[in-house]
């Protein structure tokens, strides 16, 4: 009965074979490969015509059959050498492992569609790595290291390429994750970002005074976004001095129609209603308390750091609203009527202060 041995010459053949291939990356890359065996026959190589077919498995035995099943007509051996010309597809994206199983008989005249007399040849043949490289020669897509998941960066036709994604949607899409960019070392560009303007993300510092700075290069001047170590973040500085610096105006709103308030101190304001009776008509971070008739005692929930400006008015013309001197905590309230005598009332109150 026939046998096939694969020599260790042979399997370099084969890996030179495709190597050849492997070296034109101007055309297309082909996924087929050139398989040469030795028959022998009783100890003595074979010749004549003889039939193969050739199967692909994931695995030495069992296992699951990858691409189609191969039938080589005909196929001329000489001296117990033969050559094939073998395309399974592309069932190369992973790493697992190949196996090649030969099926053959001497040429009877029958073709391939008939499997009278054909015998399965023991063991199968492990591909060695080169194979597996033309995926990777292909330069669409890169797999983990083990393989899962496949294609796990990917450039699409447009020259797009996608982390986590094989439809990217733009020049880089990410998903899945962040993007870190790290480099170690004192004044180190983690990452360029270039349009009309080049933008660069920087580290600066070393150690507890590292920081990340996002600069601009030309068109006008450098302005800096910075997150020191501190957890101070600045824009249009590089020192910020609280949690949030900006040394410009800030704009709000659907549109960016409004400003965002300022002022040279760090203030904070509480307003609303009191009602007559001594309760909140409406407005928080205070209570009010009725201590005679007419007289009102603001109690202002958090005490301002010093002495807050207070304003307080009647809900009716009639009345006046006399405050007396703030302190940090409370303020008093005093309405009289026309005639100059204590009264209550509903009055609105506004008090602004330091934190």
């Amino acid at each position: 009965m026939t046998k096939a041995l694969i020599k260790n010459s042979l399997v370099l053949a084969v890996a030179l074979s495709f190597a050849v291939l492997a070296e034109s990356p101007a055309r297309a890359q082909s996924t087929a490969f050139t398989y040469q065996g030795l028959l022998d026959d009783a100890g003595a190589p074979t010749s004549g015509l003889h039939d193969i077919v050739f199967r692909l498995f994931d695995a030495a035995t069992g296992g699951v059959q990858l691409g189609s099943t191969l039938c080589v007509d005909n196929v001329d051996v000489v001296a117990g050498v033969f050559t094939a010309q073998l395309d399974f597809g592309q069932q190369y994206a992973t790493t697992g492992q190949r196996h090649l199983e030969i099926e053959l008989r001497r040429d009877t005249g029958l073709t391939c569609g008939d499997g009278t007399g054909l015998v399965v040849l023991a063991p199968r043949q492990q591909l060695t790595a080169t194979p597996l490289a033309s995926h990777a020669n292909s330069a669409f897509s890169l797999d983990a290291a083990d393989g899962s998941p496949a294609s796990a960066v990917f450039v699409d036709a447009n020259g797009d390429v996608g982390i986590g994604t094989t439809a990217p949607t733009a020049r880089l899409d990410v998903r899945g994750g962040a993007m870190l960019v790290e480099n170690i070392g004192d004044q180190a560009d983690l990452l360029w970002l270039a349009s009309e303007r080049s933008w660069v993300f920087r580290q600066e510092g070393t150690g507890a005074a590292t920081a990340l700075k996002l600069q601009s290069i030309g068109g006008g001047g450098n302005k800096h976004f910075i997150v020191q170590t501190d957890g101070l973040m600045g824009v249009g500085t590089t020192s910020p001095a609280a949690k949030l610096d900006v040394r410009g105006d800030i704009k709000l709103g659907p549109a960016g129609q409004y400003f965002a308030a300022s002022a040279e101190e760090n203030l904070r304001t509480i307003r609303g209603t009191a009602n007559g009776n001594g309760t909140i008509g409406f407005g928080t971070g205070w209570t009010v308390a009725r201590t005679a008739v007419g007289a009102y005692t603001i109690f202002f929930s958090t005490p301002f750091s010093d002495r807050p400006s207070v304003v307080a008015s009647s809900s009716l013309s009639i009345r006046t609203a006399a405050v007396g001197t703030p302190v940090q905590g409370n303020v008093q309230v005093r309405l009289y009527n026309a005639a100059g005598t204590l009264t209550d009332d509903n009055f609105y109150l506004i008090a602004t202060g330091p934190r």
